[in-house]
């Protein structure tokens, strides 16, 4: 499999203008959830534990 042979992806080997300390973690949600269910939207990001963007580490995932 040549993606074991991959190097992990670090802050000083990916190159950006913003300093995220990893890759997105997630994709945003769509804006239609925000105009169409606002408060299930608002109850999805409070879930989160923090903002609705692609930076926002999900719960389950390895920090």
């Amino acid at each position: 499999n040549p993606l074991t042979n991959l190097p992990a992806m670090t802050k000083d080997n990916v190159k950006t203008t913003q300093q995220p300390d990893f890759f997105p973690q997630r994709l945003k949600y769509p804006a239609s959830l925000e105009n169409s269910n606002p408060e299930g939207y608002k109850q999805a990001v409070e879930l989160l534990g923090g903002t609705d963007a692609v930076l926002t580490p999900l719960w389950w995932a390895r920090h």
